[in-house]
């Protein structure tokens, strides 16, 4: 269903980072039209072509444009040399991967996987996501040691495929010669596995709640590191946590961009169902390097202008005459429009204390163009934003309906479509929430495929407006 977004020619340099990703700059993402969960497929030469997950680089906005940047250990591994000419390609499906089977490359690898494998857990996805078949990949140990591991099987059986929360990763001996015996190593080796399934199966409230609030409310990473030592497991099936929707800003008024800030221009436009709010004066440079904007969900309505209210009153005053109606006035919402729920991406949320002394608006916000088109907010207006107060409940039955049908997709292949598309966004915070309604926009190798979603079960009772679904695809299957 997708289509190609085109090939871009890159030179690869060797830097001391120390992760998976490939570092690309913020031109090269827009020539791409890159989102958030893309993998990019890197050619060069003779070689054969490697699957790699990718970060904006935080190099000056006048670097290279074609300059990618890939940490050194990994580079050498592929095959690459410091500065190779090559061409980058955005892959736009990328499978979620339920099982993966690994092999310690040397002994030495094997030894310290084994001692650091509770570390580990918690350190894989912020180092490594996007994987392929027979991939030779550097993992970093407390951020000193470097170990390599081989890719040896995905599951499902695809050419690369994304590590997710969910990921069991089943690990292979690599035993020393001459040292103990296969069994006394998988002996040993089921102990720790015992280990570490009874230490992690009862999270303290602490550590999950931080858990939930790392990760937007996806599970905890207990289940991704698993180590096989003969035959197969049941995987561990369990109740999605709930997370908590953090009260970051107050009910307050925002202006309305015309378009984001030239820093933010690799903002993925086709998240639909999410805006971006800044204060008034916005440093994108010093964000960068505070770390991860704040994310938060919030109910969005459209300030009527005098104009429009006076306007809408005229209207109402018509249509009452009209049906004989002798009540006055427009709804009691005033100047007001019906909210929506809405994800909020906060850049610089510290400094959104308020509005400034003598004004009303406590900063600015950009809203994608789907979304202002279908509330009909215009660029330069107001709009309020108000915390979510309700508590989020977890979706069991879903009903998806293609906005625009086509013949050739069955049920089948829609559902296919959307669990895969709900998988991709557990590394996102909080991005698995839905409305009771809302839509969901999948795109394929030559068309997109836009899904009406309404959330059946548990039934509606008594709801607020603003309550807020979870979508777990544990659940949902």
């Amino acid at each position: 269903m997708f289509s190609n977004q085109g090939i871009q020619p890159v030179s690869v340099v060797f830097n001391n980072t120390k992760n998976c990703f490939l570092h690309i700059p913020s031109k090269l993402i827009t020539h791409l039209s890159l989102n958030e969960n893309q993998a990019l497929e890197l050619s060069w030469g003779n070689g054969s072509p490697v699957f790699l997950s990718w970060t904006q680089s935080r190099a000056s906005s006048n670097q290279d444009a074609h300059r990618v940047e890939l940490c050194r250990q990994l580079g050498e591994k592929l095959g690459l040399k410091d500065g190779e000419q090559g061409f980058l390609r955005a892959c736009h499906q990328v499978s979620s991967l339920t099982q993966v089977f690994v092999e310690p490359l040397s002994s030495d690898d094997w030894e310290i996987l084994e001692l650091h494998s509770s570390a580990l857990e918690q350190q894989l996805l912020d180092q490594i996501r996007v994987v392929f078949q027979d991939a030779v990949l550097p993992v970093w140990v407390d951020n000193h040691t470097v170990i390599y591991i081989r890719m040896a099987s995905l599951s499902p059986h695809v050419p690369y495929g994304r590590l997710e929360q969910f990921t069991e990763l089943a690990v292979s001996p690599k035993i020393r010669a001459g040292i103990g015996t296969l069994t006394d190593s998988f002996e040993k080796f089921s102990n720790s596995h015992t280990n570490l399934a009874s230490s992690s199966s009862e999270p303290t409230a602490d550590s999950s709640s931080s858990q939930s609030r790392q990760w937007g409310g996806i599970a905890d990473l207990k289940s991704l590191f698993r180590h096989m030592i003969k035959g197969s497991y049941d995987r561990i099936k369990e109740q999605p946590p709930v997370p908590n929707i953090p009260t970051i800003l107050p009910d307050s008024i925002y202006r309305v961009c015309s378009t984001p800030p030239d820093s933010l221009c690799t903002i993925n436009h086709i998240s639909t169902g999410v805006i971006h709010i800044f204060p008034w004066r916005f440093c994108w440079n010093a964000a960068l390097r505070g770390g991860q904007s704040s994310v938060t969900y919030g109910c969005l309505s459209k300030v009527l202008s005098p104009k429009e209210v006076k306007e809408k009153t005229k209207q109402a005053a018509e249509k009452q005459k009209r049906v004989g109606v002798s009540e006055g006035g427009v709804s009691e919402k005033g100047g007001e429009e019906e909210a929506v729920v809405v994800r909020v991406v906060c850049h610089g949320s510290e400094a959104q204390a308020g509005p400034n002394k003598g004004g009303i608006h406590s900063g600015r916000v950009w809203i994608p163009q789907p979304l202002s088109s279908k509330l009909k907010i215009q660029p330069h207006s107001a709009v309020r934003i108000k915390p979510v107060n309700s508590t989020i409940k977890v979706a069991t039955n879903i009903h998806l309906q293609p906005l625009n049908p086509q013949p050739e997709e069955t049920d089948e292949e829609i559902q296919t479509a959307f669990l895969s598309w709900l998988h991709t966004q557990s590394h996102e915070p909080l991005a698995c929430l839905s409305p009771r309604s809302s839509s969901v926009l999948l795109h394929g190798n030559d068309a997109k495929l836009e899904l009406a979603l309404t959330v059946l079960k548990p039934e509606p009772l008594n709801d607020p407006p603003d309550q807020l679904f979870l979508l777990a695809p544990t659940v949902l299957q």
